[in-house]
């Protein structure tokens, strides 16, 4: 539980440095926006690999916290559910994300998908069956 206050120490502290300089220099952080927008997209898409990355962890140790594991997929599933609705509310961006299962992906990608959703339904199962 240590590390899990740790995390949300620095998280809060990381949102009070962002929130005191957009409200204190808000010219000087929307040129900081402007710059962070031009990065390559090689370095945007390691920035997101990253991230994604860093939230599974993140939700893996929380869900080890929890002592119920039906409390654990509901909130997984919460989270993956916010998730794919602010990919709906930006069609471009579900487009990008979901392009490489359609026909101009390789086949590959969508047995991946496949072999995760069936990998995900197990597990869900399994859960369910021990909620009992």
């Amino acid at each position: 539980m240590g590390l899990l206050r740790t995390v949300v120490l620095v998280a809060a502290i990381l949102a009070l440095l962002k929130g005191v300089a957009c409200l204190a220099a808000p010219r000087a952080m929307r040129k900081t926006v402007d710059w962070w927008l031009r990065i390559p997209a090689d370095a945007a898409r390691a920035v997101g690999v990253v991230l994604i990355v860093g939230g599974c962890v993140l939700i893996g140790l929380a869900v080890l916290q929890m002592r119920n594991a039906v409390v654990a997929a509901v909130t997984v599933l919460g989270t993956a559910w916010f998730l794919a609705g602010l990919a709906y509310l930006r069609p471009p961006v579900l487009q990008a994300i979901a392009k490489p299962c359609g026909t101009a992906g390789p086949v590959w990608s969508i047995r991946v998908v496949g072999a995760v959703a069936l990998i995900f339904a197990f597990v869900l199962l399994v859960i369910h069956g021990h909620g009992h």
